[in-house]
């Protein structure tokens, strides 16, 4: 999980730093989609080993072996399996959150530029995409909003730019 993380934080800074065109763009989904994806392959991993384990256990039950030590082993490895299967939906929505806060920003070095974009810190919260920082006119910060708006899967923007 971490390897997708580091590589969505890779793919922001690149976005950040320099202008992304549409094939670098596509590139970043890209790799965007297969972290997620390998975070869903790891949580159904997960899930499989947690099955055998159970299985494993159940049939040390049918034969004979101590019922109290292992009622307890499975509802022990109950448990494993769901911290580990929302370990895994947890990943996966930060992952999301990433993906949906780099292409907001691609979208802002587009369309309001790259010295813009440097100054605007964007975080997301499910859909809701807040823009913090401070840019050079009323103008800059309505092109922002709009940018930020105008991406898929953002249904809210909470605007907080200040005009210097």
């Amino acid at each position: 999980m971490r390897i997708g993380i580091t590589a969505t934080t890779c793919m922001l800074l690149i976005c950040a730093g320099t202008a992304c065109d549409r094939s670098q763009q596509r590139e970043a989904d890209q790799r965007a989609e297969q972290a997620k994806a390998k975070a869903r392959e790891l949580g159904r991993k997960a899930e499989d080993a947690a099955k055998k384990a159970t299985s494993e256990v159940d049939s040390a039950v049918n034969r004979g072996t101590d019922s109290a030590s292992t009622s307890s082993a499975q509802e022990k490895l109950r448990n494993g399996a769901r911290d580990l299967k929302n370990a895994g939906t947890d990943a996966a929505g930060k992952l999301s959150r990433a993906t949906l806060v780099a292409k907001v920003k691609t979208a802002l070095a587009n369309d309001v530029g790259l010295k813009t974009v440097n100054s605007i810190r964007v975080t997301a919260d499910g859909q809701v995409i807040t823009l913090n920082g401070t840019v050079s006119s009323e103008e800059r910060k309505r092109e922002a909003e709009q940018a930020a708006a105008a991406v898929p899967g953002v249904s809210t923007v909470v605007n907080h730019l200040a005009v210097q």
